[in-house]
């Protein structure tokens, strides 16, 4: 049996460029599905990670989310991949037509020798009523929900300890919200939820039967639906993010495994938690990564490889690690954009100040010479020192850190740690790390085979031209 994952939706929006892969106008009939692809990551145990398509939306009725099975007996749904579609790089942009399948319990809905399909681009389209614009600054709000079942299956922690450690509402020194705070330098601020029955944030949904041993994909449906019969709305409409906090015992898939940690879907607003995995900082900091539209750090072979930030490996700690973001997810979320500067080519030899992006308070706007934050083609220069808001970095510690990420809805590679008097070369540039001082790192960057300025390092720098600073995000100071 082939069995495809989604999460299907009914949308009722045709506005979109149509995409004709099939010779027949499709109609909307009882029988007729339509489905937003999504890509989910999930961070499984032993530190695996698993990537699918999924979509998401509304059922006929426009009542709530749903996951459903697709049972493709008939293999009436070719491979999308192979068929143009890069729904992993295009996380929300494709919307999915079925007609002719049959939707069974459980949900699964399964296609007939009569099955037909066809893709529409929803690229440019307006929100399509479920296309969230999840914003990496500004002020955003998140809705943890605390689900429990039947023979008192509930998470171990508590709604209080919960918003602790999520919001920091009882003195909690490291969580989610400081973390982006601190890291953002104000930029990205988290609140909790309110109104209703929230409590600082959490609330808590009580399913009607046991949960041990459920599909956690499954239960999601049910959390959902339980949710909006309790407000009568969906969550995703008043609030930017939602958490679901999931007892222990479901699996991950039908007969999957138990010991799976959290995913989140990329670009969209939800995650999901298995139980404790909530109150680990870096698995929260990480699974919003993904809301944010961020992908893994990776380094040699191994996704999760990149230890530098925050987008790598987790760790089961309460407060820890106090660390930020590489270089490349640093570029993707902005922050820094109007203390980093853009070489779009390398054609003689300078000099730049590297500071320490903790730092960032201290260093000039739009400065030529004295940045946080370097990308050179597609790849992106950090200073990764261990201290300050950076002090729990767990891997390249002190060094200039070099990754490259072709475009945002990529990996990122670490392809260099330099430390001083290191060199990295790369598309006919190279790097030189001079020297350390003062928290900056003195970069020499030269056509490969000219001269370094490490030797004459301020003969080197410019003042005025030479790069371009990103147009920075106009943003209130942040309070101390």
């Amino acid at each position: 049996m082939k069995v495809i994952l989604l999460l299907f939706a009914l949308l009722h929006a045709t506005n979109a460029k149509k995409t004709q892969l099939r010779n027949r106008e499709l109609t909307a009939t009882a029988d007729y599905f339509e489905c937003i692809l999504i890509e989910i990551v999930a961070d499984l145990s032993g530190q695996e990670s698993k990537f699918e398509h999924m979509c998401q939306g509304k059922d006929a009725s426009g009542a709530f989310d749903m996951i459903y099975y697709i049972d493709d007996n008939n293999n009436a749904i070719p491979d999308l991949d192979e068929e143009g579609y890069d729904i992993m790089h295009n996380s929300g942009r494709y919307k999915l037509v079925l007609t002719n399948v049959i939707e069974n319990s459980d949900p699964v809905i399964t296609t007939t020798p009569d099955t037909d399909w066809d893709i529409v681009d929803l690229e440019g389209v307006a929100d399509q009523g479920r296309r969230l614009k999840i914003r990496t600054t500004g002020t955003s709000t998140i809705a943890i929900v605390r689900v429990k079942g039947k023979n008192n299956a509930q998470p171990t922690k508590s709604a209080s300890e919960l918003s602790n450690a999520f919001f920091g509402t009882h003195g909690d020194p490291q969580n989610l919200k400081k973390r982006y705070d601190l890291c953002s330098f104000g930029k990205m601020i988290f609140t909790p939820a309110t109104g209703d029955s929230f409590e600082d944030g959490v609330v808590e949904i009580e399913i009607d039967e046991p949960i041990v041993g459920q599909d956690v994909h499954t239960l999601s449906n049910k959390v959902t639906l339980a949710i909006y019969a309790k407000f009568g709305y969906h969550l995703f409409t008043k609030f930017d993010h939602v958490a679901y906090v999931i007892p222990g015992g479901t699996t991950y898939g039908k007969g999957g495994p138990k010991g799976w940690m959290a995913f989140a879907y990329i670009k969209q607003y939800l995650s999901v938690f298995n139980d404790e995995n909530a109150m680990y900082l870096s698995h929260q900091v990480h699974e919003i990564g993904h809301n944010l539209g961020l992908y893994h750090s990776a380094h040699k072979e191994e996704a999760y490889g990149d230890q530098s930030g925050i987008m790598g490996y987790g760790y089961n700690l309460y407060d820890s690690p106090q660390m930020c973001f590489n270089g490349a997810k640093s570029w993707q979320l902005g922050w820094y954009n109007d203390k980093a500067l853009e070489l779009k080519s390398v054609t003689s030899p300078r000099s730049i100040y590297l500071s320490f992006f903790g730092n960032y308070d201290e260093v000039p706007n739009n400065s030529q010479s004295d940045v946080v934050l370097i990308r050179v083609g597609y790849y992106h220069i950090l200073y990764n020192l261990k201290k300050g808001i950076n002090s729990e970095t767990m891997e390249f510690e002190n060094k200039v850190t070099v990754t490259y990420m072709k475009n945002q809805r990529d990996l990122s590679s670490s392809k260099a740690a330099l430390g001083p008097n290191d060199k990295f070369s790369f598309d006919s540039v190279t790097v030189e790390f001079c020297e350390a001082q003062n928290d900056k790192a003195l970069l020499s960057i030269y056509p490969s085979g000219s001269s370094s300025t490490c030797g004459n390092f301020q003969g080197g720098l410019v003042s005025g031209g030479g790069g371009t600073p990103p147009i920075p995000v106009p943003v209130p100071a942040p309070v101390p």
